[in-house]
């Protein structure tokens, strides 16, 4: 993908990056863009950003989760 003119480039001394993926709603991911442009900056960093500000609770899940703790209910998945 080709830059965004007026994005800043990440330096060569940054820390090492990995692909991430997962699919969305269309509108999520206009969401996101969107989002991403008005600050000016490229969709990694935003989400890069989004995740790192994350508050957590005390079993390491974010705050605003208000869906039932997949622990409790649910068998977990063997391999």
């Amino acid at each position: 993908m080709a830059a965004v003119k007026g994005r800043r480039r990440r330096s060569n001394d940054e820390v090492l990056t990995v692909p991430m993926q997962g699919r969305v709603p269309v509108a999520t991911r206009e969401k996101a863009r969107s989002v991403a442009d008005s600050l000016g900056v490229s969709m990694a960093q935003y989400l890069t950003q989004l995740i790192a500000n994350d508050e957590l609770d005390e079993h390491g899940r974010p705050l605003w989760w208000q869906e039932q703790d997949p622990a409790q209910g649910e068998l977990p998945l063997t391999g």
